[in-house]
């Protein structure tokens, strides 16, 4: 049996619509019958509905969502299912110095290029000192200098051989320590003075995010000591 449609009209959908989002005012409608509202409501008449809404005067997301289901399955999304998934973040990370730069080993063709930080970029460590961070300052890049040329949200750059970052260590012996540049190649130790590989120690692998326009460091074989980062 066909679903009656329960939006009498296009003020009651839009009014729905603002129950769910929180900002509508004195209204009785509550958030289980504007959930029932804009659930039945069939795909066709949302964008009737919507107009006037100020909230979609640019582009409804549920729309472009229904457009998108229906050109991958050739027919209408039979309803619509909310999903909250619960997302932990950290609010509060260790600054390890202020980010120089950055050298990856693309992934495309396995050259190399280098990311040059500005102000307010900073490189960072959670407080369990298990992973870093890339925070703040300006983190966008050009795609095409990874060979990118079709975007997707999250794209893989390459491998992390090389960060260059400014702090002061003052708990470090003088010829270790102080204030300046600081330079870590991922893969290798400190061994008396000298730079040794370790082997099948993995390299950090880049992502982009294209969206926000933000970097992120993913696996490795890292670790965070006192003395800086190794290996």
């Amino acid at each position: 049996m066909k679903r009656k449609n329960p939006a009498r009209s296009g003020a009651q959908y839009r009014l729905a619509q603002a129950v769910l989002a929180g900002t509508a005012r004195q209204t009785s409608m509550s958030k289980k019958a504007a959930q029932e509202i804009v659930g039945k409501t069939p795909a066709k008449l949302r964008p009737k509905f919507s107009k006037g809404n100020p909230a979609h005067r640019k582009r409804n997301p549920e729309d472009t969502a229904t457009t998108a289901y229906r050109d991958f399955h050739g027919k209408d999304p039979a309803e619509i299912v909310e999903v909250d998934t619960p997302i932990g973040y950290h609010s509060v990370l260790a600054g390890i110095g202020k980010l120089e730069f950055l050298d990856i080993k693309r992934d495309c063709d396995g050259g190399t290029t280098t990311i040059e930080f500005g102000k307010g970029t900073y490189l960072t460590e959670n407080e369990k000192r298990t992973q870093l961070f890339i925070s703040g300052g300006d983190q966008s890049i050009s795609l095409k200098d990874f060979g990118i040329r079709q975007a997707h949200e999250l794209e893989v750059l390459g491998l992390a051989t090389r960060v260059g970052y400014f702090t002061e260590k003052k708990h470090l012996i003088e010829k270790d320590g102080g204030k300046g540049l600081y330079i870590h190649r991922f893969g290798y130790t400190n061994k008396n003075g000298r730079h040794v590989r370790i082997p099948g120690s993995p390299l950090p692998t880049v992502i982009y995010d294209t969206r926000n326009k933000l970097l992120a460091f993913a696996g490795g074989g890292y670790t965070i000591p006192s003395e800086g980062i190794d290996a």
